[in-house]
């Protein structure tokens, strides 16, 4: 989400109470999250007073999990014992969020938590305590989609003046994917079937996100290399905060783990796993690129397109296939 310590999200989403003096493992445990595709809801600057109990007390009985960070500074903290006094009333009710107390140090588990007790060796592993939580709210969903039926035919658009057709199938916590294909009414079965098998990919991260021209730039950039080819673009968006598409580069965050999982889980629905090329379009931070390549090369081979402002085009630069060879 854009501002974790505004309105709490429509959609299912996960809290986190943690004590804002010592907050190290409650951001681990947010990034961990949104990149699994959970939504997370944390008070990260609301003033204490009656606006922050009026929103604590909202985001609470919205929740569908309330993931308590238990560390000496919680022990001391009234704002945790509060939330946590909320979630019981609210539970003592018939509602309220599921309680998973994480344990990390020393710090013996408060009376009213241990009948909720989920991590008691204090070590901290917060990839070990979620992995094991089942029945996570996951917000990361895709479509179904059928290779045998035209795109119109499940739902894509046709746009305008154009052979394009527009699907939209995923929506996650910071970013949606869409497919993009020129063949209208042919079965999208050419994606998966053809030889080789090729998908272009276009991740816009950064402004200018969204623009028509884009696509048309990538496709341009597909034709004069695969000419008589059909095209298939999957296109992720986001994040956006205030109405402009902009990534958070402050440090490592759920947003950078869930466009990387979301694209992966993507190009797997679409192509499955096994011999094939993506043809890799980015406008966004390097880091970002980096990180998307690293993951995405370890299942599909990767072409490599570089924008090239001068001419306003996408030019081939590299191919992973020729960088095997060095090895």
């Amino acid at each position: 989400m854009d501002d974790t310590s505004a309105t709490a999200p429509a959609t299912p989403y996960v809290m986190i109470s943690y004590a804002r003096k010592d907050p190290g493992v409650a951001y681990e445990i947010e990034r961990r999250l949104e990149g699994m595709g959970v939504r997370v809801w944390m008070d990260k600057s609301i003033p204490h007073g009656e606006e922050w109990l009026a929103q604590i007390w909202t985001a609470i009985n919205g929740a569908a999990a309330m993931i308590v960070v238990w560390n000496e500074a919680a022990t001391d903290s009234d704002w945790v014992s509060r939330e946590v006094e909320y979630a019981l009333a609210a539970r003592s009710r018939g509602g309220g969020p599921t309680i998973l107390p994480f344990s990390c140090g020393k710090a013996k588990l408060s009376a009213a938590l241990s009948p909720f007790q989920t991590n008691t060796t204090g070590n901290c592993d917060v990839a070990a305590f979620l992995h094991s939580w089942e029945g996570k709210p996951v917000s990361r969903t895709l479509k179904p989609f059928d290779p045998e039926r035209p795109l119109e035919e499940q739902g894509g658009k046709i746009l305008e003046g154009s052979d394009l057709v527009q699907w939209s199938f995923c929506c996650s916590v910071h970013c949606r994917l869409t497919l993009f294909a020129s063949s209208l009414g042919v079965a999208s079965a050419s994606l998966r079937k053809r030889k080789p098998r090729r998908l272009a990919i276009l991740v816009e991260a950064a402004r200018g996100a969204g623009e028509m021209g884009n696509i048309e730039k990538v496709r341009s950039a597909w034709q004069g290399k695969f000419p008589g080819e059909d095209f298939f673009l999957l296109n992720l968006m986001g994040p956006q905060r205030d109405g402009q598409f902009q990534l958070n580069d402050e440090g490592p965050n759920g947003q950078w783990l869930d466009i990387v999982e979301t694209l992966r889980a993507g190009v797997i629905h679409l192509l499955g796993t096994g011999d094939a090329t993506l043809q890799f379009f980015f406008k966004g931070p390097v880091a970002l690129g980096l990180a998307i390549g690293w993951r995405l090369e370890r299942y599909w081979h990767i072409d490599v397109f570089h924008y090239r402002g001068a001419s306003d085009e996408y030019r081939h630069v590299l191919s992973s296939r020729e960088l095997s060879r060095f090895q």
